[in-house]
């Protein structure tokens, strides 16, 4: 259920599924930048963060949606 994917200039640089991993990084980069991408369906929220170099995407349950600043 916890995922997230690296993209170096659009190539593919890989992934990780380790749960704690993942729920570390995504709430360092929720805390220094903006999301350019939420969305969910009925079990997952998808993130996704950009900057001029990196693309990162994660994909974790629904409850770290409590996480993403309001607009």
């Amino acid at each position: 259920m916890f995922s997230k994917a690296v993209y170096w200039h659009s190539i593919y640089s890989g992934a990780t599924t380790d749960p704690a991993a993942v729920a570390r990084d995504f709430l360092q980069d929720i805390r220094r930048a903006r999301p350019v991408f939420v969305g969910e369906n009925k079990s997952r929220l998808f993130v996704t963060f950009r900057d001029s170099e990196r693309m990162t995407a994660y994909a974790l349950p629904l409850a770290y949606k409590a996480y993403i600043p309001e607009v």
